[in-house]
């Protein structure tokens, strides 16, 4: 005889099922697996298996998702839910990291821009509470900002 669908709904379950449903959440896996029932627990302490991990997420990006499942692990008694995205990478790759432009150095008016700028920092910075390494990390900021303003500056020009 199937109990399931007789199965008595406790009320934090459907309180918390009703408050999703107002956010418009949902859990992923349920939505890609309507009829299948996989478990991501075994507790051997009352040998019962059970879901313990749910993706919850908005409903209009559901979109977004190409597949989801639950992948087994022999250490453990838990196991994970692995989710494939449909984004797109990007084919060109961008770069965060900036590197001196060696021809600025060059230019006398970029290294008068320069002292000057360094000449302000340490002196709004030298306090007697400062540590050297503050005010080294400060100055390397402060130069680098500069630098990257006066190229931005002279490649406009």
């Amino acid at each position: 005889m199937d109990r399931s669908s007789k199965q008595n709904i406790n009320k934090h379950i459907l309180a918390l099922n009703n408050a999703l449903d107002q956010m418009d959440l949902t859990d992923i896996y349920k939505n890609f697996h309507l009829r299948e029932t996989k478990y991501t627990f075994f507790s051997n302490a009352h040998s019962i298996f059970l879901n313990t991990v749910h993706m919850i997420r908005h409903k209009t990006i559901l979109n977004k998702f190409k597949k989801i499942e639950i992948i087994s692990s022999i250490f453990s008694n838990h196991r994970v839910l692995k989710l494939e995205t449909n984004f797109k990478e990007e084919t060109q790759k961008h770069s965060n990291s900036w590197r001196l432009n060696n021809i600025l150095l060059n230019n006398e008016w970029v290294d008068n821009e320069i002292k000057e700028e360094f000449k302000n920092c340490l002196e709004t910075n030298a306090k007697e509470h400062t540590t050297v390494q503050n005010l080294w990390d400060i100055a390397k900021a402060v130069l680098r900002g500069n630098f990257i303003v006066i190229q931005i500056y002279l490649e406009k020009i």
